[in-house]
């Protein structure tokens, strides 16, 4: 057929040429693909950007945020992209609470099973030993739960034990707070944070939470508001040393508060235990997450924005790439995650990617 040529059509050729192109661009379409993904940990899904404003790209903690010109993020708010859960949000002003004092932050996220802890994330190293009276640790699970995980408590034997330090060795005339989130189970009374004899920093009652103090006089102050069993709740207590007032907050709102007469506990030597009381006759039946203690009186503003998880981080953005440390909202791995920009200018930027 092709007797007497010695080559191929033009036509021919072209066609192969365009075959081997073709094959060439999805071949190597699907090697960077791979590669990519194999080398990135956070790959950008979809980006919707202005020419002002251009999330580039999420890496371990790190948002990369590029601006045309200095301005300021009115608010940045991470969602799961899945539920519409928001994980994190930061905003500007007082809505926002800062990490000053925090002496005790347990997530509850992960276990050490060698060493039976939970780790502190606040900085000072008070790791949660998890312990027993019979036969039964705390869990941990992800029912439940604020974030991820949390730990549960079975009322029987399980608690978790923190090496006493100056800390959160409160006496009467400290400042303190607490904050956590709570799943109980039963409207029993039941211990949440003992230190010392007849020393119950906070107090699950019937359907109450409840600060009492015994040493050398005993006070006692109950939230307003009930508390229903099974309601996953954010509780907060904040003990103003100067004034001897206590206050109580229920999902970000004022519940009760209480003023007490002087000389009412001091510091002392005991560890701070969780879920049992001085000792041990009574344990905690209920799931906490995301444990606080600050060393000062937070405000209402920081309580509510602690409730709604908003942080505070410099949201000032300079001209060119800025860099945001998210590290606060404590991201897991492989969450679809939405991420929204808003800037004092009304421009917003969308941008999705998997953590």
């Amino acid at each position: 057929m092709f007797e007497g040529n010695k080559g191929i059509s033009p036509v021919i050729a072209t066609a192969l040429l365009l075959v081997v192109t073709v094959v060439s661009v999805v071949s190597f379409q699907s090697w960077f693909t791979n590669f990519s993904s194999s080398m990135f940990s956070d790959v950008e899904i979809r980006s919707i950007s202005s020419e002002d404003l251009k999330i580039d790209n999420l890496i371990g903690d790190t948002l990369y945020v590029y601006s045309s010109d200095e301005t300021n993020l009115k608010k940045l708010k991470l969602e799961d992209k899945e539920t519409g859960k928001v994980l994190c949000e930061f905003s500007q002003g007082d809505s926002s609470v800062s990490n000053e004092g925090l002496v005790l932050y347990l997530p509850f996220d992960e276990v050490n099973l060698t060493t039976n802890t939970t780790p502190d994330s606040s900085g000072k190293n008070n790791d949660g030993t998890l312990k027993t009276e019979g036969s039964t640790l705390p869990q941990l699970v992800s029912n439940n739960c604020h974030n991820d995980n949390c730990l549960e408590f079975n009322g029987v034997d399980s608690y978790i034990e923190m090496i006493d330090k100056r800390d959160f060795d409160f006496s009467d005339d400290d400042n303190f707070t607490i904050i956590f989130w709570s799943n109980k189970k039963t409207n029993i009374v039941q211990p949440l944070f003992s230190k010392y004899i007849s020393y119950n920093l906070v107090t699950s009652y019937l359907n109450h939470y409840n600060f009492k103090a015994k040493f050398p006089v005993t006070i006692s102050h109950n939230s307003i508001n009930f508390v229903n069993i099974s309601n996953l709740e954010n509780i907060a207590y904040v003990w103003d040393g100067t004034s001897h007032n206590g206050s109580f907050y229920i999902n970000g709102q004022f519940d009760s508060s209480k003023q007490n007469t002087s000389n009412l506990w001091y510091a002392n030597t005991e560890n701070l235990r969780i879920g049992t009381n001085w000792d041990f006759n009574n344990f905690l039946n209920a799931t906490l997450d995301d444990v606080k203690i600050f060393n000062r009186t937070l405000s209402s503003n920081e309580i509510l924005a602690n409730y709604l998880g908003i942080s505070k981080i410099n949201l000032k953005l300079n001209k060119g790439m800025n860099q945001i440390n998210i590290s606060n909202c404590n991201l897991k791995k492989d969450k679809l995650i939405d991420i929204t920009a808003y800037t004092n200018k009304n421009i917003i930027e969308k941008y999705e990617v998997i953590k």
